[in-house]
């Protein structure tokens, strides 16, 4: 199996996406043909639905993601654990506290993939909803340029050019890219919620920071994929800014469509 990263809509693929590679559901049960879902996450539909709907909420009350983050830190997370749990585990004999305590750590990391991928599909979709509205602008753009009577045929004055420099300005492409720059989190949480699975992206950027930190990609192609390339990448890169916890050990295959 190959998933796609690091987008979960089929759509935000600059070129599409080769005959088997999957995009990821991650539980909010309306999955995309050719998409595939986790086994056993750990937020059911109706509550991936509402973790969703109260972590965007708690996510706008700030004004920047640095004031967010700070909340954070002090423990203010939708995804922080009952404290009823701590109680528990004090009634517990050491062996039986230790096995319920790496039970509730694995459930945590997988929540917390789930968490990320929910928050990574929310952001895409708001991605593809401004773009759509865009797309709108820039129609209305066209026509306003042609009732000025600025055709790109004609010289204009300097003035006449900075509006038309305007119109054809893309801002989505920025936004874009800034999603793209997630692709560590959301490789991460793939590697939790699919640990048995093979990755694939066409995103340069992507590419290139995985060559930066040494990946060597080759033609493979057993990989079914025409004209693919591969790198075996150590699944401790992908954990690089995750904080101070323990690297995974391991690798995992990503896959490109070119070794350009």
């Amino acid at each position: 199996m190959i998933l796609c990263f690091p987008f979960l809509h089929h759509e935000l693929a600059l070129s599409g996406l080769p005959e088997g590679v999957l995009t990821v559901d991650p539980g909010l049960g309306a999955p995309a043909p050719g998409s595939f879902t986790p086994q056993d996450l750990p937020l059911d539909v109706r509550a991936a639905k509402g973790y969703l709907a109260e972590s965007v909420a708690f996510g706008e009350q700030f004004a920047s993601a640095r004031d967010m983050a700070a909340v954070l830190r002090q423990g203010g997370s939708p995804l922080d654990p009952e404290g009823a749990g701590s109680i528990r585990a004090g009634l517990l004999d050491g062996e039986e506290r230790a096995r319920q305590e790496a039970a509730r750590r694995a459930g945590q990391i997988r929540l917390h993939a789930q968490a990320a991928l929910l928050f990574a599909w929310a952001s895409e979709e708001r991605f593809m909803d401004l773009s759509r509205l865009d797309a709108v602008v820039d129609e209305g753009m066209d026509r306003l340029r042609r009732s000025l009577g600025l055709d790109e045929e004609e010289p204009y004055d300097e003035e006449s050019a900075a509006l038309s420099a305007a119109m054809a300005a893309a801002p989505g492409d920025e936004a874009r890219a800034g999603l793209v720059r997630s692709w560590r989190t959301v490789l991460r949480a793939m590697c939790v919620l699919a640990p048995e699975a093979d990755f694939f992206t066409a995103e340069q950027a992507v590419l290139d920071d995985l060559r930066e930190e040494g990946a060597l990609f080759a033609p493979c192609p057993e990989a079914g994929i025409p004209g693919a390339s591969c790198a075996v990448v150590p699944r401790a890169w992908l954990w690089k800014g995750a904080g101070d916890g323990p690297r995974p050990e391991g690798t995992v295959r990503v896959f490109c469509p070119s070794v350009a």
